[in-house]
């Protein structure tokens, strides 16, 4: 007899029902959804105790196909679906003569899938595809794999696939108390293309910041917002990429939030050295407007005006023989005077160069070379702190990443 439609003769012993999984492919890793599809090959065995028969009677017939709605077949569901199955089941099933029954099907399954993304793009993730009978119990049904780790391992060599993600390793647990059977799948994240396109252009980003510094003052604070901008796009496509319920703020987002923040704060310093070098011009002005030397400028320019204009009124007393006489002397006189007035221009200008460079363009100066060497410095630790903790991922070797693509 049956017993809750087992096909078993000894009630007290539960029926085993061997799973070999196959993955086929992923399909995708929804980070924002924390979802993992692939595409899985599921075969289950087990013995019906009702079918057998000898193959000698039968004209050494030792296996049939019949339609599976005919015969009974465990409905296993798997535990951490998250949307509908699409499956291509078998519509028979294959009966061997000592009662060995198969039932074949391929499904595109869609799991949840916790994901870890603090070292984003470098990580690995552990995906649990759980298989269950939500109609009988351990006693009734048992589920185990037919392979063990090592099998499932060199099964999974042959994977190949050109997606995003590798597989690594797969293996099969079984939970005695509840009946359920459970194949934790290691994947790795293909980091280049995140490389090429994320991190190495906010990283020359970053060197265009620092380059800013040679550039003259004027030209500063425009382009440094031009670059915090630009880390500003980059920030919210990354958004759009990592889940917002991670455990923890994931490396890639302490990245960019720690290179915006020393770009904020260097267009910070900017903005305040440009003040205090239109403070030292303003105040310039002011002193070029009343400034002493320009009165004596003046003043010994109306003297020398009057010298020259006395020496042409006398000389035009004198007879045409003492003006002829005088005419190089007149002339020899006003050269000297503009020789000395040149002279002390000269001086005048080269004091105003000396003082032009006043107290607050000098503290502006001075707090730019230490702000510059700060933040080299400042930038070079985060970097190397930051890439430290990247490279301390926990080293998963795929061994698809030796084979051909």
């Amino acid at each position: 007899m049956y017993t809750m439609g087992l096909p078993i003769i000894k009630e007290n012993r539960p029926l085993e029902v061997n799973l070999t999984l196959d993955p086929w492919a992923i399909l995708d890793v929804r980070e924002v959804d924390q979802t993992f599809v692939t595409h899985l090959g599921i075969k289950m065995e087990w013995i019906n105790h009702y079918i057998k028969w000898s193959p000698e009677n039968f004209c050494g017939i030792d296996k049939i196909i019949v339609p599976s709605e005919l015969l009974w077949k465990p409905y296993i569901i798997i535990k951490d679906m998250a949307e509908k199955e699409k499956s291509l089941s078998s519509p028979n099933l294959k009966i061997n003569s000592n009662g060995k029954t198969e039932f074949s099907t391929n499904q595109v399954v869609t799991t949840n899938c916790r994901m870890q993304v603090n070292k984003f793009p470098f990580d690995t993730q552990i995906c649990n595809i759980t298989f269950v009978s939500n109609i009988y119990d351990s006693k009734d049904l048992y589920l185990k794999s037919r392979f063990g780790h090592i099998t499932y391992r060199k099964r999974i060599q042959k994977i190949i696939t050109q997606y995003e993600w590798l597989f690594c390793n797969m293996t099969v647990h079984t939970w005695n108390s509840t009946g359920h059977l459970y194949f934790p799948i290691t994947v790795k994240r293909r980091s280049v293309i995140y490389i090429v396109n994320f991190l190495l252009p906010i990283l020359y980003l970053t060197c265009l910041d620092l380059v800013s510094f040679l550039m003259s003052d004027g030209e500063k604070v425009g382009f440094k917002i031009t670059v915090l901008l630009a880390v500003t796009v980059m920030q919210l496509i990354l958004n759009d990429i990592l889940p917002s319920s991670s455990d923890s703020i994931p490396l890639i987002m302490k990245y960019c939030f720690g290179i915006f923040t020393m770009m904020m704060i260097s267009l910070i310093e900017t903005i305040f050295v440009n003040y205090l070098i239109e403070k030292d011009s303003a105040s310039e002005d002011d002193e070029t407007a009343q400034d002493p030397s320009l009165e004596a400028m003046k003043k010994y320019g109306a003297s020398l005006i009057d010298k020259l204009g006395f020496k042409r009124g006398s000389a035009a007393k004198e007879d045409t023989s003492i003006q002829h006489t005088e005419g190089p002397l007149t002339l020899e006189m006003f050269s000297d005077e503009l020789r000395e007035m040149k002279k002390m221009i000269t001086l005048l200008n080269t004091d105003k160069q000396e003082e032009k460079r006043g107290y607050w363009t000098k503290l502006a100066d001075r707090i730019n070379k230490i702000f510059a060497i700060c933040y080299v410095i400042s930038i070079t630790v985060f970097l190397a702190i930051l890439f430290s903790m990247w490279t301390a991922a926990e080293n998963v070797t795929c061994l698809n990443e030796t084979l051909p693509h």
